[in-house]
């Protein structure tokens, strides 16, 4: 199986270097590195530049500008994707690698992904989780037959890009894997926001997005408590966010039945945990059961 890998950077010249050198040192050789170098100010172009002169599978691609507004993250970082997917048009591949310039994979990581995808014909996605959350966007290894099929070939630019392709998947008879044994590091533990308006703003559009891929109003408002919590304006922003898409109206995503069908059967799962502990795990998953066929290893 040939894979390529995409790897969106803006300003990570702490970073980048380490980043792309494990993808290069790969176990599973991949047939290119794609680095998108999304509107870079600081020496990232010209580490990149160097990486590429060691290594001609390194391909630089320069973007300059963006189609979207910076509080619009999903489709931002969706665009920036595909100017990487684009610059591999001539590059023949089954699966493309989305690794984000501050994580660093493991030499074998491509090569358990590519036996998921091999082991199983209808494995779209296989990835990682971080801190107990659904599987990243970053570190996906994706099914290149599967992308075609559910988004002509290009990643989603729709709020959460990642959730929803994870989505897509199951809606299409998918399954989504997790990479056992995944070897992954984050050179950047913390993201520090430039302001706190930004913020604000950023999380005002989460709570869009989470209206638009159909999140049921009763795990929406879990979401937010938890977020009021650690941050009280960002929790906020949330349900602000959510209720002006709800009073608005207008078309949901083709996921949104599935997704609400999930978070039902989770809150569920939550509940028979309080009333007779030790009933949400027996179904082995505790996380939708039979919802679009997510156990503790999909989505």
């Amino acid at each position: 199986m040939r894979v390529v890998a995409v790897v969106p950077a803006h300003n990570e010249q702490e970073t980048i270097a380490e980043v792309v050198r494990a993808l290069l040192a790969q176990s599973h050789r991949l047939e290119a590195v794609a680095v998108v170098l999304d509107r870079c100010t600081d020496r990232t172009p010209e580490i990149v530049q160097s990486l590429s002169g060691e290594d001609p599978r390194v391909r630089p691609v320069v973007k300059e500008v963006a189609s979207y507004d910076q509080a619009d993250f999903g489709p931002l970082y969706a665009e920036v994707v595909n100017w990487g997917i684009r610059a591999l048009e001539g590059v023949d591949y089954d699966a493309i690698a989305i690794v984000d310039a501050d994580t660093v994979v493991g030499r074998d990581y491509v090569e358990r992904a590519v036996d998921l995808l091999r082991g199983e014909q209808r494995c779209a996605i296989a990835g990682v989780r971080m801190g107990g959350k659904d599987l990243r966007g970053s570190g996906s290894v994706i099914r290149r037959s599967f992308l075609e099929e559910a988004t002509g070939g290009l990643y989603p630019e729709v709020p959460a890009p990642d959730t929803y392709l994870l989505l897509k998947a199951l809606s299409l008879g998918y399954t989504v894997r997790e990479i056992p044994g995944a070897d992954v590091r984050l050179l950047r533990q913390s993201f520090e926001w430039p302001s706190l308006g930004l913020r604000v703003r950023r999380h005002y559009r989460l709570g869009r997005a989470c209206w638009w891929l159909g999140y049921h109003p009763a795990y929406l408002l879990g979401r937010a408590a938890k977020k009021l919590l650690s941050d009280p304006p960002s929790g906020v922003a949330v349900l602000l966010g959510y209720l002006s898409s709800a009073v608005r109206g207008g078309q949901r995503s083709d996921v949104a039945d599935l997704l609400r069908r999930m978070q039902v059967e989770r809150m569920k799962a939550i509940l028979r945990g309080y009333l007779l502990p030790g009933a949400a795990g027996r179904d082995g998953s505790g996380q939708g059961g039979k919802g679009g066929e997510a156990g503790s290893d999909r989505y």
